[in-house]
Order: structure tokens, then sequence, then C-alpha cells
């Protein structure tokens, strides 16, 4: 699906969490809402390597954003697929029609298998009343991942209470 445009609220400007990171970090922030890569359904694959070559940060840079991000909970990213979502899209970009409601449950059942997609199921109305319609069914993986909510949410518990070390392939989220 071709987005011709990506919407940011203007209070974004004014949003504690926005303003307490870095600027390379709102730049990235802004980017993911905005990128050519980015989705309807505001989750999508995110290699650093189209970060470098798009914004032209370094390896660093793009570390300390995405930890910054996750830290004030703007992003989720799963580190083995290098999905990104927003948890609170839906929100702020609900379909604009049954066409592109349509699209985006394609578009998320489409997803690689990933557990922050059980975060961004829960956390979203729009995808719980789609899924009480039964517009939405979770395919095989979702439901495994959607039972393994309880199981993440205790991992990001202990995560925010010990320091993650690098390169340990967890999932990165706070």
């Amino acid at each position: 699906m071709s987005r011709k445009y990506g919407r940011v609220e203007v209070k974004v400007w004014h949003d504690e969490k926005f303003r307490r990171l870095s600027q390379t970090a709102q730049l990235m922030f802004l980017y993911c809402l905005t990128s050519p890569h980015s989705t309807a359904w505001g989750a999508y694959v995110l290699p650093d390597l189209y970060i470098e070559a798009d914004l032209g940060l370094s390896k660093k840079a793009i570390k300390t954003a995405w930890d910054e991000l996750i830290k004030q909970k703007l992003v989720l990213r799963c580190k083995e697929t290098n999905l990104v979502t927003f948890v609170n899209w839906f929100r702020y970009n609900p379909p604009q029609n049954a066409d592109t409601g349509k699209a985006c449950i394609t578009g998320l059942n489409a997803l690689p298998k990933s557990p922050i997609l059980s975060i961004l199921y829960k956390n979203s109305e729009w995808i719980s009343e789609e899924l009480a319609k039964g517009s939405l069914t979770p395919n095989e993986n979702r439901r495994e991942e959607m039972e393994m909510e309880m199981e993440i949410e205790i991992e990001i518990e202990q995560e925010q209470n010990t320091p993650t070390p690098q390169g340990d392939g967890r999932i990165a989220v706070d």
C-alpha cells in the first residue's frame, strides 16, 4: 500500500517523552513515523542499514537513538526481525475507510513473527474492535504470540530493572 504522506501530530513538540529525547533520537522518531519504509498500519521491518543510508547516522548513533526511543516507550522494536511498531499508532492513525482497514489487517498478518505485535494488539482499541468483529483473525503465529503476552510483560518488567547486555538477542522493549 503506497502512502503519500505520514501524519504527525503537531503536539509532538510539546510531548514530554519526545522533549526528553536527544536531537538525533527526535530525528529518528520522526523518520520512523514518516519514512518511505513506513506503513499505514504502523508496523514494518526497518533494518539499521536503511537508517544509515537515509539519515547518514553512524551505527553507534542509531543504537543510542533506539535505546532512547524504547526507553521513552515511543516505539517497540524486535532486534531479531528488525520489526518496528508504535503502540499508539491507531489512536492517531485510524484507517480512514473500510478498504484502508482491510489493507491494515492484511499488512499486520503479513508481518514477521514477533512478540511485539502482541503488545500492539493489546494496546490498540481499533485492533481489539477488529478482533471482536472477526475482521482480524490472528493467524496461527499471531495466536501463539498472543499467548506469550504475559511472558513478554514479565520480561519487560525484568528488563526495566536490569540493564540488558548488548548482543544477547532479546527484544528491546522498555
